[in-house]
C-alpha cells in the first residue's frame, strides 16, 4: 500500500509539469485520468494548482502510510520479542 501511494505521488508530478510547461501532451493513461479526475474534485479554476494541491494530498496520505507501517512493524516486533523471551 506505501509503495502503491509513494508510486502514484511521483506520477502526480507528470501533470504539474504538463501544466507548468503548457505541454499539453496526452494523458491517456488510466493514472493520469484517475490524477485528473482527482484534480477535479477541488473547486479552483487554475489546473495548475488543483494539480498542486492533489500532489500534496497524496504526500500526506503517503507520509501517514508510512507511519501506520512503521508503528505495525515495531509492535510486531515487540510482540515477537516479548513472546520468545518468556
Amino acid at each position: 500500500m506505501v509503495g502503491g501511494l509513494e508510486a502514484l505521488n511521483l506520477a502526480a508530478i507528470y501533470p504539474i509539469l504538463n501544466t507548468a510547461f503548457e505541454a499539453d501532451s496526452g494523458q491517456s493513461n488510466v493514472i493520469f485520468s484517475l490524477l485528473e479526475s482527482m484534480a477535479d474534485v477541488f473547486p479552483i479554476e487554475d489546473e495548475f494548482v488543483a494539480y498542486c494541491v492533489v500532489f500534496l494530498v497524496l504526500a500526506i496520505l503517503t507520509f501517514a502510510a508510512k507511519l501506520a507501517l512503521l508503528k505495525f512493524k515495531v509492535n510486531l516486533g515487540a510482540d515477537l520479542v516479548t513472546e520468545n523471551q518468556s
